[in-house]
């Protein structure tokens, strides 16, 4: 009794120039990603530099909630505090204003792109 041998592998095409639409959105998606890294490095930069105001953040609500951990965010939790609100804000603005969106003309991405 022989077993049936294995179905042949279907050939992959070779890789052909990038489609006009590609560009399209492949191009915003990178300013956008660009910005966000960006705003991160920047107000990580700045929290740690600028003196910064508590917050609300007191000495009584620190001791309540030790860290285990050295560091400067780790000892002053207004500076993390800070930054999130400054990068979520910055992000925020970006994407309302459409900064890395794909232009409104463009087709709606497929699952393929995401994989």
């Amino acid at each position: 009794m022989s077993l049936p041998s294995p179905p042949e592998p279907t050939p992959v095409p070779p890789p052909g120039p990038e489609r006009p639409e590609e560009r399209r959105i492949g191009r915003p998606r990178r300013i956008g990603w660009a910005v966000a890294v960006a705003c991160y490095l920047g107000y990580v930069l700045l929290t740690a530099t600028v003196n910064i105001p508590r917050l609300g953040v007191t000495l009584a609500v620190q001791k309540a909630q030790p860290s285990s951990v050295g560091g400067l965010w780790a000892e002053q939790p207004w500076r993390v505090i800070a930054f999130g609100t400054f990068y979520y804000a910055t992000i925020a603005v970006t994407e309302l204003f459409g900064v890395g969106a794909p232009p409104a003309s463009a087709p709606e991405p497929s699952v393929v792109e995401y994989l």
